[in-house]
């Protein structure tokens, strides 16, 4: 025999899933574990011809095989039934949406997804067999998904929920049963428990909630006080709810929530209930009601998580305007273009006493009023909150005033300013956060090598002791996103970084490095790893291309002044907020997308180097820039901006692309662009180049161990490869604008003429091991990288390698010292003795000191006096 059931009391989500079940167990049988509540009953009277749902006395009599258990894992919820969970005899199979317990079942079919309904989990499985259901049967099951989510308006709703309730209006619901069924009506005697209800309620105020409880007694059972606790709800609309009504000897006990920071379930499977974070229950026997409240208390005080406040969200410190004598609207309208805010305190002898925005100076200059007084065109009186003020009520504020920003005031002093944007960050963020599990920083983080976990934390008790927001920024954060390794950890501090790096330096064992003027330091760590640390700061521009001006700021300005939108993200470090992501410029959803995006339309007039770093990532990502910013690189372009650039910056920048592991996309890409004529105006990429440039990658792979170990720069390969076309003066050019030094550029990777010579030389099949050191020594391995690269023949890669990995570490047998020994005097002629005797060695005609004496002795001494150096 199989039977489906649920939990007692069942509601609409239990009869639908029980229902949705028997379509997958044909021949199971529905019943119900205890009486279910009014509403159901209420419909089962009216549709028991169409659903049969039977009562069983005594369950441990029916000879069950097999139980299939829905919308419930809670032993304790099951009545009679829990003794058939345990026997060996019967397979168990669970579908639910619960969050688990420690008394949760485990069955033999546990099928348990995050849903707003279990009849959705069901349903979506019905849907994958293509099983379709009739209109009553869609109807239900609408039933069940709409009451379990408050009609899809409760916060534990999921997009499985809406997709299958449009898959089951297809099918035919019936909204006006539902309607009947959903929006249920109080009978008299719940009317009059929520009168007594709403005559004892009392609100607590619990880390910035509103949680609001009441308490009555009655002496006779009454069905629905979930119903009666959820019009109380809608009368009161606290943050949280929770009801406590005693009656036949038990406490029954209902919660509500309407915020993730207050998890009813957790808190009520103290008292033996549970459900989910927005709705749960509970049934306590032999408790004083005092008892059980003094209890509530007590846990939602420990249970609650803290609300983000104003301080937590808010930009500090605050850039503010000093209301002078004379003061024009202009001159606000400057100072605002100049920190790159849109709202501007006004202050005045320490007092806040006015403030302007944006949009309101660009509407007075366009109507000619910029030398209007500012005092008189200021908003005032101004309102504010304070730091310990929850987000809801920031957001309350700013509908009920119509404003867009609060300056944020402690004991009357200015500490910071909070904006829309960061209200509905800080409430969506978390809901964002709860659909993207699967990727969230958090579990990015735990993944990370042990030791820079370990550092990251620290960075955020140090922050925490110093009264610091700390954050991880930038490309650690992108390639962390991206799952790219990347130990380069830059970390900024809305406070003094170098009070931070000295902190820190300290905690680690390290030293540090700090640098006054610019308010950054950097922390030196025993193993040599690096840490930079810097003072959150913004950045503005006197003119195209300058170097920028900084100022002190908020970790949101330290943002917004990056180059581009993936570079802007930032991973909070502070022990509460720990793994909590910054995207304030939509940064992540590029990331994904592959797009390179600037911040503002003249990031590119501002630093034209972003152009270059553009290329770089795109090409290195395999990303593409978005339509605008790629408009904006060619118009910069177009404009000549790189004549106000200082040769060394770009030269810095190219340098980078060309240590790139693959630079060759980003030269083609820089090729189309016309960028590489910036550097010489013949430089014209041809498919000889193109594969010299690969040839380069792949040796630089095959010898990647002697790359790391000699410190082999890849860049000036790359760059022998570039100006392998230009000739010997126009390489001096390059060179002496771009100031690349001498010594790189008087190599004979620059020489075409020796180059050839060299390859013609090597291509002898004939050639002694001699010949090919004395063609190659003293040539430096970025030069024999790219012979390598530039020869076509494999005889003379091979022979470059040979020279590599052995004949360059072949040392002389025979020294200065060893000739004086054997009685030759000095002078002139030791060098070119000791030359032939190398060559000797390299060819294999010596392979001993004796040998060499007898070498000299047969062929060289008799040639001192006739002149060795014509001879040799």
């Amino acid at each position: 025999m199989e039977i489906i059931i649920s939990h007692i009391s069942a509601d609409f989500d239990s009869l639908a899933s029980m229902v949705a079940a028997q379509k997958l167990y044909p021949q199971a049988k529905l019943y119900f574990t205890g009486s279910p509540e009014q509403p159901v009953s209420d419909f089962m009277q009216l549709y028991r011809d169409f659903i049969t749902v039977k009562f069983a006395r005594n369950p441990s009599g029916l000879p069950v095989k097999k139980l299939i258990i829905v919308d419930c894992r809670n032993p304790n919820r099951l009545g009679d039934f829990r003794d058939l969970v345990n026997s060996p005899q019967v397979e168990v199979h669970i579908y639910d949406h619960h969050p688990p317990s420690l008394e949760s079942i485990k069955g033999d079919v546990n099928i348990i997804e995050k849903a707003g309904a279990t009849t959705t989990i069901l349903m979506k499985m019905l849907l994958e067999k293509k099983i379709y259901l009739s209109p009553l049967e869609a109807t239900l099951m609408a039933l069940g998904i709409y009451e379990e989510t408050g009609s899809l308006l409760f916060t534990g709703t999921t997009p499985d929920d809406a997709f299958v309730v449009g898959r089951l209006l297809e099918m035919g619901v019936n909204l006006q049963v539902v309607s009947d069924f959903v929006l249920h009506y109080l009978n008299e005697e719940q009317r009059k428990i929520l009168n007594k209800l709403i005559l004892s309620s009392t609100v607590m105020k619990i880390k910035g909630f509103r949680i609001l409880t009441a308490r009555c007694r009655v002496d006779e059972y009454v069905d629905g006080i979930a119903l009666v606790a959820h019009r109380l709800n809608d009368l009161e609309r606290p943050d949280g709810l929770f009801v406590l009504v005693e009656m036949a000897g038990r406490i029954y006990i209902v919660g509500r929530s309407i915020r993730g920071e207050i998890n009813v379930n957790r808190i009520l499977k103290f008292f033996g209930g549970g459900g989910h974070p927005t709705a749960a229950s509970a049934v306590v026997k032999g408790k004083l009601m005092s008892d059980i409240e003094y209890k509530l208390k007590k846990t939602l005080q420990r249970y609650v998580k803290s609300i983000i406040s104003a301080g937590d969200v808010m930009s500090s410190p605050v850039k503010i305007l000093e209301l002078k004598e004379g003061m024009l609207l202009n001159d606000a309208f400057s100072a605002m273009r100049r920190v790159g805010h849109f709202n501007l305190p006004i202050m005045e002898n320490g007092k806040l006493v006015g403030i302007v925005d944006r949009t309101d100076l660009d509407k007075a200059k366009h109507h000619g009023y910029g030398k209007a007084p500012l005092n008189v065109y200021m908003s005032k009186p101004v309102t504010t909150t304070g730091p310990d003020a929850s987000i809801y009520q920031l957001q309350n504020q700013m509908m009920k005033k119509g404003i867009g920003c609060l300056p944020v005031l402690k004991n009357d002093v200015l500490i910071g300013i909070v904006t829309r944007q960061d209200v509905l960050e800080a409430i969506y963020r978390r809901d964002l956060d709860r659909h993207r599990k699967k990727d969230r920083p958090i579990d990015r983080l735990k993944k990370l090598p042990e030791f820079l976990r370990k550092m990251l934390k620290v960075c955020g008790i140090v922050g925490d002791k110093l009264k610091m927001r700390v954050f991880v920024v930038g490309g650690f954060v992108r390639d962390l996103l991206m799952g790219v390794e990347n130990l380069d950890v830059d970390i900024v501090v809305e406070g003094d970084g170098i009070l931070f790096g000295e902190q820190l330096s300290k905690k680690l064992d390290g030293r540090v490095k700090s640098h006054e003027k610019f308010g950054t330091s950097v922390v030196v760590l025993p193993d040599g790893m690096h840490i930079d640390v810097a003072s959150s700061r913004t950045e503005y521009y006197t003119r195209p291309a300058a170097l920028p001006d900084v100022m002190e700021s908020s970790i949101k300005q330290d943002l917004y002044r990056r180059d581009f939108t993936i570079n802007a993200l930032a991973i909070r470090l502070n022990r509460r907020f720990f793994g909590e992501l910054l995207d304030f410029f939509g940064c992540r959803k590029d990331l994904r997308n592959g797009v390179i995006r600037v911040l503002h339309p003249m990031s590119f007039v501002d630093d034209p180097t972003r152009i270059l770093r553009a290329v770089k990532f795109e090409q290195r990502y395999q990303f593409h820039m978005d339509q605008a910013t790629e408009n904006l690189l060619r118009d910069a372009l177009s404009k000549n901006i790189f004549d106000l650039v200082s040769p060394e910056r770009f030269r810095n920048e190219f340098i980078e692309i060309l240590e790139e592991a693959r630079p060759l996309p980003a030269i083609r890409r820089m090729d189309k662009l016309r960028i590489l004529r910036l550097i010489n105006k013949n430089i014209d990429l041809d498919s000889r180049m193109i594969d010299v440039f690969e040839a380069i990658t792949a040796i630089l792979v095959k010898y990647v161990d002697i790359v790391k170990k000699e410190g082999v720069k890849q860049w000036v390969v790359y760059f022998n490869a570039l100006v392998m076309r230009l000739d010997p003066l126009e390489i001096i050019e390059i060179a002496e604008r771009f100031r690349i030094p001498k010594n790189i550029v008087n190599r004979a990777g620059f020489d075409k003429k020796e180059i050839h010579d060299i390859i013609r030389t090597l291509c002898s099949r004939t050639l002694k091991v001699s010949e090919l050191y004395r063609t190659l020594e003293g040539f430096s391995l970025e030069t024999l990288f790219f012979i390598m690269a530039r020869a076509r023949t494999r005889v003379v890669r091979t022979k470059i390698a040979q020279f590599i990995h052995t004949y360059r570490h072949i040392k002389p047998m025979v020294g200065g010292n060893v000739l004086k020994e054997w009685g030759i005097p000095t002078g002139p002629a030791y060098k070119e003795i000791l030359r032939i005797l190398f060559d000797a060695q390299l060819d294999e005609m010596l392979t001993t000191l004796e040998g060499a004496r007898e070498f000299y002795n047969t062929r060289l001494k008799s040639l001192l006096g006739k002149g060795i150096r014509e001879k040799g």
